[in-house]
């Protein structure tokens, strides 16, 4: 018998900053230096090299500083909801066919990019590469390298995360653009459902057990201020 998990984690300013897109299991979404960043929708491939090796289709749609990416695992679903100027993160995970079964919300930590001096071209859009840095905090060699590859007007179309040392040029995850589409975004496709707010939502089981034990609960909650 299954039961609905929910981790709500509130994390303040300053704490642990968001993975960017491409990280093995970040879920999180582009790195954006501008509030100006057009709509847009983009299909991409997602690589992890590190542990064990698998390859997965994302997804990415942006509108007004709000970005949407869908990523599909094997029968997992995992969707982050973010904004880059409010530096707020929401994950939702989802199981199979079933409604969303777990989220996680954190207060993320603003970042910055460093020019590397490298270009690229990713299915017809030329983007500069740049190291993805926390502000205001100390660089450390035992940390990997987040690159990011960004176009013209900001889109974030490539990224690749290295291991500490800068001689391997191997990454241990790479995303890769497959299609880009610069076309307007409706609020609703990138913004987070209204019931992952609402406790009734969590807190009524994922299905009815006519033999359910009534000691048995239907859902967990962890809470970590």
């Amino acid at each position: 018998m299954k039961r609905r998990v929910v981790a709500w984690v509130f994390l303040l300013a300053g704490g642990a900053g968001v993975l960017p897109a491409g990280t093995s299991d970040a879920g999180g979404v582009p790195f954006s230096a501008s509030g100006n960043v057009p709509d847009y929708r983009a299909s991409m491939t997602v690589r992890e090299a590190y542990h064990e090796p698998k390859e997965y289709w994302r997804s990415v749609v942006h509108h007004d500083g709000w970005t949407r990416v869908e990523e599909v695992i094997s029968n997992r679903t995992r969707i982050a909801y973010g904004s880059a100027r409010d530096n707020v993160l929401l994950w939702a995970t989802k199981t199979g066919d079933e409604d969303f079964t777990g989220i996680f919300i954190d207060k993320t930590t603003p970042r910055e990019a460093r020019d590397t001096g490298d270009a690229d071209n990713q299915a017809g859009e030329a983007c500069k590469w740049s190291e993805i840095t926390r502000k205001a905090s100390q660089s450390s060699t035992s940390e990997p390298l987040w690159l990011s590859c960004l176009s013209g007007d900001g889109i974030e179309i490539g990224t690749r995360v290295l291991l500490s040392s800068k001689e391997l040029k191997e990454p241990m995850t790479e995303t890769q653009l497959v299609k880009l589409e610069r076309t307007p975004v409706a609020d609703s496709e990138v913004l987070p459902p209204k019931r992952l707010f609402d406790p009734g939502f969590w807190l009524k089981p994922l299905r009815y057990y006519p033999d359910r034990p009534a000691a048995l609960v239907d859902f967990e909650a962890r809470w970590r201020g």
